[in-house]
């Protein structure tokens, strides 16, 4: 009895709040919500390299009809990679008409090169406005918060309101989530990576995906239904203890039903065929095909996916990292993208690889340092794959016009260039761009690849 008293006192909105609460009696019985059933699905997976990835040696120009090459290892100088250690594909548009995947990611070359359902995006970061390296130099633009700080460029790249420290705008993808909940859609917002930014809405709070199990309920969840029922059903004057009681009950019900649909055969079954390398991405990336896989069960029409890898924060040993992880994340996208299409459901879901910000060109004699400008992969059954989108850097070349010193480049485009088109294809119409995408006003149509481009 004694035990049973401390659970519920435990579990009381009094206890996790502040300030005095008065009860405002009984809350109305709701109705239960019946879900329409989805006319179709979409989904978008948020790969995040955490630590700065070094992705100016994951898409690197080579020797055709240029000299970007010769730039590239003259100002990497013992991080450049030889030509025997890339993966050439041929591409449109460029300056150079090759250019090259790191070495490590086969799968991700085959994607690109063969079956042209990825791509590449390149010359790009976090922005506030179109920005120059003679605008920057002398502070004639607004620059966003922190720039090559870690936790800053973070939340820049997940908020994309970079101008403003911290995360209080919200994630983009929770951003959108709250939209097309509004809309009508049943969309759902899942980390598999823990607490972060990105998946966070002013309407939505993401739905924690253990990486290894799954769906995690309350220990005893059935013996404290009707004791989480009760607390619900309390309403409260305190706005903290009202908010409270309301999120506990929902988060409650939802990771119970989730973990019952976690436990079907049909789903065990992608844990039972051993095809998900054990790593960090591959379990996660496991985590994600279940839930896409469950589409129909949960009735959804849209998912925002949450999945991290860090270590990329590369001052020393960028080649030994870079081939390792590199690696870990290919392998797990075979098995992702083979699951996927299997179900039947690669053409359904967009993946994009993002960082907290480019690194140096220049070596530091062991690594390379935090610098600005990078290079992402986009991968998907309807993605127009084979092309590097936005310009490749002119020059790579110390003193180069997107240099700032260092080999530290100004991106020429934002990352609003890919996710603006991934958020049409998800549903998103203009009226709601600005919500979010605040700054998207600032860049014209050069700066942001067209839906049609990007999407087959």
């Amino acid at each position: 009895q004694t035990l049973a008293a401390q659970q519920a006192m435990l579990l009381t909105p009094e206890f996790h709040t502040l300030g005095a609460n008065a009860g405002a009696g009984d809350r109305a019985n709701e109705s239960e919500t019946v879900l329409p059933d989805p006319t179709d699905y979409k989904a978008l997976v948020f790969l995040y390299m955490n630590g700065g990835a070094d992705t100016f040696n994951l898409l690197v120009p080579q020797n055709a009809n240029c000299a970007l090459y010769d730039e590239y290892v003259s100002v990497r100088e013992d991080v450049a990679l030889a030509e025997n250690e890339l993966l050439t594909f041929d591409v449109s548009g460029q300056a150079c008409s090759q250019f090259a995947v790191h070495g490590s990611m086969p799968f991700l070359h085959r994607l690109v090169a063969t079956e042209k359902t990825a791509a590449f995006i390149t010359n790009v970061g976090s922005l506030v406005t179109p920005t120059t390296k003679s605008a920057y130099e002398n502070n004639e633009v607004e620059r966003c918060a922190g720039l090559f700080s870690h936790s800053d460029q973070t939340n820049a790249a997940m908020t994309l309101k970079c101008q403003v420290q911290g995360a209080s705008p919200k994630g983009f993808g929770g951003r959108m989530v709250d939209v097309l909940t509004e809309a009508g859609l049943t969309t759902t917002s899942f980390s598999i990576a823990g607490s972060n930014t990105f998946t966070e809405g002013f309407n939505t709070s993401a739905q924690m995906i253990d990486k290894t199990s799954g769906a995690v309920t309350l220990n005893k969840y059935t013996d404290l239904e009707s004791l989480i029922a009760a607390l619900s059903k309390q309403a409260h004057e305190n706005i903290y203890c009202e908010e409270y009681a309301l999120r506990l009950k929902e988060a409650m019900e939802e990771s119970h039903d989730l973990a019952e649909i976690f436990a079907s055969d049909e789903l065990q079954s992608i844990d039972n065929s051993g095809d998900f390398p054990d790593t960090l991405v591959g379990n996660q990336l496991k985590q994600v095909a279940k839930l896409i896989k469950s589409r129909t069960d949960r009735k959804a029409s849209r998912d925002i996916f949450y999945v991290q890898l860090g270590g990329f924060d590369t001052h020393s040993d960028v080649a030994e990292v870079l081939a390792t992880k590199f690696e870990q994340i290919d392998d797990a996208l075979e098995a992702f993208v083979t699951e996927l299409q299997d179900q039947g459901n690669y053409d359904k879901v967009a993946l994009t690889s993002t960082s907290d910000f480019g690194r140096t060109l220049t070596s530091n004699g062991a690594g390379t340092d935090h610098a600005w400008a990078g290079n992402h992969f986009v991968l998907g059954g309807a993605i127009n794959g084979g092309n590097v989108f936005n310009q490749f850097p002119e020059s790579l070349l110390e003193g180069n016009s997107q240099d700032i010193g260092n080999g530290r480049l100004v991106p020429n485009y934002p990352w609003e260039s890919v996710f603006i088109p991934i958020a049409e294809w998800m549903g998103i119409t203009a009226k709601d761009m600005s919500y979010i995408f605040p700054n998207h006003n600032n860049f014209n149509s050069s700066h942001i690849i067209s839906t049609s481009s990007l999407f087959a």
